[in-house]
């Protein structure tokens, strides 16, 4: 969870969504896959600029989504 959001707040989007993602910046990200909960955190990086990240990472998710449940890091499709 982030400070923004509490376990409530997960509960309540989770019965409206299959899946849903909640980006945390440097906390890293928590995906929500039905009762499953995979949280992944975010590497050590030097940041210049993080305008646009949110764009970029959605894009790059929604691309491995795209491939199916077989893509390589689909940590979700393994039960992790």
């Amino acid at each position: 969870e982030t400070e923004l959001w509490t376990k409530e707040d997960f509960a309540r989007v989770a019965t409206m969504a299959k899946a849903f993602v909640v980006t945390r910046g440097e906390r890293g990200v928590t995906e929500v896959s039905g009762n499953e909960t995979l949280r992944v955190p975010a590497p050590k990086v030097k940041a210049r600029d993080t305008n646009g990240a949110g764009d970029v990472f959605a894009t790059a998710y929604m691309m491995e989504i795209a491939k199916g449940p077989a893509a390589a890091g689909d940590a979700s499709s393994k039960g992790e």
